[in-house]
């Protein structure tokens, strides 16, 4: 007995079919959870394009402009200051030299007699202290003749510095006219003649040339170093820097240096 049922067979391949799409129609987008259709994805256009080499980027230009400064740091203030000073003291120092060689060549050219300090008196000779028997003798500038007696012609004077013994502060004396005076002159020596005193015309300061080496410094050898009073100083702390300054209660100046023969304690 057959239980084949061809009309069953018909049915099946009915359904079948309706779920094929018909012919000539389009398949339908596909679309999200949302059944929202979906965006179509961009082709790539290749890279970006790089900008042109002479193209000018102004970063910053619209910010606000600052007009107040940080404050400045008291440490740095310090030593900035200190450097300054150090280059100051410099150039006073190369253009004592400057100043010390045109001398020396202008006091060559006219045959040693012109003196300094813008005295235009022709000296003729100069007058030195005798180390060992404490007398003045006099030589003469053109040949570096010497005698004990006190020339005619005129003598350029020699100053020498003293230390007074209860004040610690120098005075001057003439040693060719025996005057002496508390008043500095423009140019002494110590009694040893190790050290010669120069005032500089342009600053107005002193700047010390040794005879033995030539050579020239701002800084004052020992010799021509006065006794500070220790009262006249004051020690304080700078809280900000760390540091200690002294104040001088006679002049009422401050220094960051320690003044020299003061020794706080």
């Amino acid at each position: 007995v057959s239980f084949y049922d061809e009309k069953a067979e018909d049915a099946d391949e009915y359904f079948e079919s309706a779920n094929e799409p018909l012919a000539g129609a389009v398949a339908p987008q596909p679309k999200l959870v949302n059944n929202k259709p979906m965006k179509k994805k961009a082709k790539n256009k290749g890279a970006p394009k790089q900008p042109a080499a002479n193209t000018k980027f102004n970063f910053g230009n619209k910010l606000p402009k600052q007009t107040n400064a940080p404050p400045a740091n008291p440490i740095q203030a310090k030593m900035l200051a200190k450097q300054k000073k150090a280059e100051e003291d410099r150039k006073k120092k190369e253009a004592a030299q400057r100043k010390r060689q045109k001398e020396e060549e202008e006091k060559k050219q006219s045959g040693g007699g012109k003196s300094g300090g813008g005295d235009s008196t022709d000296y003729v000779w100069l007058c030195h202290l005798d180390a060992d028997s404490g007398d003045v003798f006099y030589e003469k500038i053109t040949d570096g003749t010497t005698q004990w007696d006190r020339p005619s012609e005129p003598v350029k004077p020699h100053w020498l510095a003293h230390k007074d013994g209860e004040s610690g502060e120098l005075y001057f004396e003439n040693i060719d006219t025996g005057v002496t005076s508390w008043d500095k002159p423009d140019e002494f020596s110590d009694p040893d003649e190790k050290w010669i005193a120069r005032k500089d015309g342009d600053s107005g300061d002193y700047y010390f040339e040794n005879i033995e080496t030539q050579q020239t410094q701002w800084e004052s050898p020992d010799c021509f170093t006065e006794k500070v009073p220790e009262q006249e100083w004051l020690r304080h702390f700078d809280p900000t820097s760390g540091e200690y300054y002294f104040e001088n209660l006679r002049t009422g100046d401050t220094t960051w240096d320690a003044p020299t023969g003061v020794n706080f304690t």
